[in-house]
């Protein structure tokens, strides 16, 4: 199974009972650092949509934390502390 995802659409995630968007408008751009070590200036989507963490050995990693995701998370792993499901950085 593989499912593509494309992170210029996280922004534009909405909560599912309001349907209300989850990163306020107007979209902000910030300069990130990729995983790569590349910097670019990009429109983040609100801390509601993605987290990003860094390993014990320095790894970024980033989380998809909205509510569904993270209850659908915690059930599937079994572990009520997740708190989102993680991306890979391929």
């Amino acid at each position: 199974h593989i499912l593509g995802m494309d992170y210029r659409l996280y922004k534009f995630f909405r909560d599912p009972e309001t349907g209300n968007p989850l990163t306020p408008r107007p979209f902000q751009k910030r300069s990130v650092t990729c995983v790569d070590g590349i910097s670019k200036a990009i429109e983040v989507p609100s801390e509601k949509v993605v987290q990003w963490n860094r390993t014990l050995h320095g790894q970024v990693y980033f989380d998809i934390v909205t509510p569904r995701v993270a209850t659908v998370a915690r059930n599937h792993f079994g572990c009520s502390e997740l708190r989102g499901a993680r991306l890979e950085n391929q």
